[in-house]
């Protein structure tokens, strides 16, 4: 910005000069991209570029020779520019970035951003006033909304903090109510199953027919006992109560003991439990319990469901961690039941089949416990042949798992 110009012509030619002077600032005022107004010591209106004809919607005729606070019909009488204008010219100093805010009647609010700047005229004893006038309108709106749409954001963020808060507190209630229910079932259960153990001895004397439905009541205790403790380990997991042990172990061992476990139920069901297990596998860090619950858990529906053929189990070392396939030759899942597999407490119609009882917790426990060794979980099924289920677990449990981890080779 110039805040002040001394413009000396010489002796001779001086009114030359000057017309020559008008001329070169007319011509440089008409490139300026922002509206521009050279203004005289009585703020007339010298000249006024395009730009500002064009922004504010005035004519050339009704501009020129004018003073500011005529134009437009008196659009342009603000007094508080009147008043800066007035100053600079009793000042001799310019000003810079001067925000303003005005409505006119033709094209509504406007918010400006002034810069002014004044020559003196040393032969002629006069002053010009060089005024800059930038739209900044649509950025102070966006910046309006912005702010405006912060507070919401602000209002938003507590409330859903809140909720947040209210969600823990409702969760730890649930945790806490499932986790007193469960004691207060597996006590009472406990007691009737070693009552019915002491009976089915011959302690008391026990008929043939008496023990048939001792041993029944003792498998339904033992499966009500299950669900209480799938019920128990569901609600750990999803509030994230769910401690995990986590040590050095082979999950070739693991499936050696999960596949014995179900072993003699597979032989009454005329099943064979084959292996391809990965030589020389490291051992690497998981919880062994809770990762041979979810070996137990596929390997329970696979012997469950699988009336003949075989159950086939392979564990592979690739891409950053090990991964498990249990592969049975069952009568598969239909594609529409795909995705009730990991919902808790679904349970897949059986159609002709037999119903098998169950929680419908296990696979969502599965799936739980792997994604919390930072692992993934994925089944594949085609009706008539079979089932596929593949998990993975990452080496490094402070690592990231890579995006090829659940593709089946």
């Amino acid at each position: 910005m110039i805040d002040r110009y001394k413009f000396k012509p010489g002796i001779r030619n001086t009114k030359i000069s000057l017309e020559l002077y008008a001329d070169h600032m007319h011509d440089i005022v008409q490139t300026l991209r922002e509206p521009f107004l050279v203004l005289d010591s009585h703020l007339k209106v010298e000249i006024a570029n395009k730009s500002f004809y064009r922004m504010f919607r005035v004519r050339q005729s009704e501009t020129e020779n004018r003073p500011i606070s005529e134009l437009g019909n008196g659009q342009w009488n603000i007094p508080e520019l009147l008043a800066l204008l007035k100053t600079v010219l009793v000042n001799k100093m310019g000003f810079e970035d001067y925000e303003m805010e005005h409505s006119f009647p033709d094209i509504g609010t406007k918010n400006m951003l002034l810069d002014a700047s004044q020559i003196y005229h040393e032969v002629e004893a006069t002053q010009t006033i060089l005024l800059s006038i930038a739209d900044v309108t649509k950025e102070r709106k966006s910046a309006k909304r912005l702010k405006q749409l912060n507070v919401v954001l602000e209002k938003r963020g507590l409330e859903l903090e809140q909720s947040n808060e209210k969600i823990k507190k409702l969760l730890k209630l649930k945790a806490d109510f499932t986790a007193r229910v469960s004691h207060e079932l597996r006590t009472p259960l406990t007691a009737i199953k070693e009552s019915i153990n002491i009976v089915s001895k011959g302690a008391f004397g026990v008929m043939e027919e008496q023990k048939v439905f001792l041993e029944m009541a003792q498998r339904n205790i033992d499966r009500l006992g299950r669900l209480v403790d799938n019920v128990l380990d569901f609600s750990r997991l999803e509030s994230g109560n769910k401690k995990f042990e986590m040590a050095g172990a082979n999950i070739n061992e693991l499936i050696h003991e999960g596949g014995a476990f179900y072993g003699p139920l597979a032989v009454r069901k005329g099943l064979q439990i084959r292996y391809a297990l990965q030589p020389d596998m490291p051992e690497f860090e998981f919880d062994y319990d809770s990762i041979l619950q979810v070996l137990t858990n596929v390997l329970s529906n696979a012997v469950k469901f699988t009336e003949r053929g075989e159950i086939f189990i392979r564990s592979k070392l690739r891409k950053g961690g090990v991964h498990v396939y249990i592969l049975d030759t069952g009568p598969g899942i239909e594609k529409k039941d795909m995705k009730k597999l990991f919902q808790p407490f679904e349970q897949i119609d059986a159609g002709n089949r037999k119903k098998i009882e169950g929680s419908g917790l296990g696979l969502t426990i599965s799936k739980q416990i792997v994604e919390q060794h930072h692992g993934k979980i994925s089944i594949r099924s085609v009706i008539g042949k079979g089932t596929l289920v593949h998990f993975f677990l990452p080496l490094d449990q402070n690592g990231v798992t890579p995006k090829e981890a659940c593709l089946v080779p």
